[in-house]
């Protein structure tokens, strides 16, 4: 048998084997909870869509609300199904790219669908994943489909508007004009019925709003004047974009990831036949764009921004690694059995991580919804005649209690100022701890010192505080 090669059914169920694995295991995982005020917007959407309640905010990610409400399920059951679908196409999808049905390609889509942190992205309640598809697709199809390629480039406009960025590889290759048509018939496919929907000037004037305020006042651009990263943008591009992929908790593992990425892309251009360097100059140039973008225009604390570029990564890593193991020990009888056991043990291990990593995610709930959940069930808790300060985490305590009478703050000085201008006190004032001016995931410590504050809720970083018990 020729090396990389086997025969074709047994090929074929092995595609299927893994396609199969992998969305058993993000079938597992798939809780349909929302851990991001973005992920409740986008449930939201599927009930009432309305770009100007933020449900979801603009450009209203029109391609991907489709797709979800596609689903035979409801709320975030459909937006993770829906993810799981579209990671495993994706991963599939990658590894034929570079590996045309060989065994190489086979290897690679096994270790992008069963990576612990794509695994987690394809069943979080987001836009993320869904882009990915049309992403690997316009990669893999550039030099032999322009059109194709520009196609779902524009079409994946309408998932994530960053797609923008990678429009860049559409330049480089042939046929660049014919790859731009494409694109802009993608573009027209979504935006037109969603003008018929919210309306031309509408939109345009909500995308306008909504622009201005991302890269020059509230948004995460480096421009942006909110001052939230103001001096540690740096930091926290490292930290959320390099260290929670690479590490997920544990710097050994992170350290060895980076070892072997570094190792399989220099593999990749030194030893991979010529027919599997196709996909990869789009990738790089498309990819260098991205990262521009990602420094200047994105949020540097939001990991999932940064998921595009590790995708792409590990896929030529994965394949670079392959061809760089497996050469001194494949013969023109097949492969070293030295090299299938360290495979077949690298993919075991992949899919038992991944699936640990699963039942965690799958006990886990979202801290802020615990908070809203536990405040309405609270029998001193009254939404008729209380007053709740919430700070990001607004849009869980909207979904959960969309009567209530919600006020964003950012600090429990603007939460105090508020209350003294009120005609009338409320019976009770509550605060959130991101309303208290700490983060969505930091310890109350500093607010829960705070006089006439008392900390409510079991855990610290989930805790939602108390103001002004009974007023006077």
């Amino acid at each position: 048998m020729a090396a990389g090669r086997s025969s074709p059914a047994l090929r074929w169920g092995a595609w299927i084997a893994v396609a199969f694995v992998a969305l058993a295991v993000r079938g597992f995982a798939a809780t349909g909870l929302p851990d991001s005020p973005d992920g409740v917007r986008l449930i939201r959407s599927l009930d009432t869509y309305d770009i100007f309640d933020f449900s979801p905010h603009f450009p209203g990610y029109p391609v991907a609300v489709l797709l979800a409400r596609l689903m035979p399920l409801d709320g975030g059951l459909a937006w993770s199904v829906c993810g799981a679908l579209a990671g495993t196409v994706a991963a599939l999808l990658a590894g034929w790219g570079v590996g045309h049905g060989t065994t190489r390609g086979l290897f690679v889509a096994a270790v992008l669908a069963f990576t612990p942190a794509f695994v987690i992205e394809s069943v979080r309640v987001g836009t993320d994943v869904l882009f990915l598809p049309w992403l690997v697709g316009a990669i893999v199809w550039r030099e032999s489909r322009a059109f194709t390629a520009g196609l779902l480039l524009g079409i994946a406009l309408g998932v994530r508007p960053s797609a923008i960025a990678w429009g860049a590889l559409l330049l480089v290759g042939p046929r660049p004009g014919r790859a731009l048509v494409g694109a802009a018939a993608g573009v027209l496919l979504w935006l037109l019925p969603t003008f018929m929907v919210v309306g031309v000037e509408p939109y345009l004037h909500e995308g306008w709003r909504f622009t201005q305020g991302h890269f020059f006042d509230w948004g995460g651009a480096v421009s942006a004047q909110s001052g939230d990263y103001d001096g540690t943008r740096w930091g926290q591009i490292f930290a959320g974009w390099i260290g929670r992929p690479l590490t997920f908790g544990v710097t050994g593992l992170g350290v060895g990831v980076a070892a072997v990425t570094g190792l399989g892309c220099v593999a990749l251009w030194r030893r991979a036949p010529a027919g599997s360097r196709g996909p990869a100059t789009p990738a790089v140039v498309g990819g260098m764009a991205y990262l521009i973008w990602l420094i200047v225009a994105q949020n540097p604390d939001h990991s999932r921004h940064a998921l595009p570029l590790w995708f792409v990564a590990v896929t030529f890593a994965a394949a670079g690694a392959w061809e760089w193991l497996r050469a001194p020990r494949s013969s023109e009888r097949g492969m070293g059995v030295e090299f299938t056991l360290a495979a077949t043990t690298l993919l075991v291990g992949l899919v038992g991580v991944s699936g640990w990593i699963a039942f965690e995610y799958r006990e886990s709930t979202p801290p802020a919804l615990v908070s809203a959940r536990r405040l309405s069930e609270d029998p001193r808790f009254d939404p008729r005649t209380d007053r709740v300060y919430v700070g990001s985490d607004l849009a869980y305590f909207r979904w959960v209690g969309p009567d209530w009478d919600l006020h964003p703050v950012r600090s429990i000085g603007e939460a105090r100022d508020d209350r003294l201008s009120l005609p009338t006190l409320p019976r009770r004032s509550w605060i959130t701890a991101h309303g208290a001016g700490a983060p969505l995931s930091a310890p109350l410590i500093e607010a829960a010192r705070w006089r006439g504050l008392a900390e409510w809720g079991s855990r610290s970083e989930i805790g939602l505080l108390e103001i002004g018990i009974e007023d006077e």
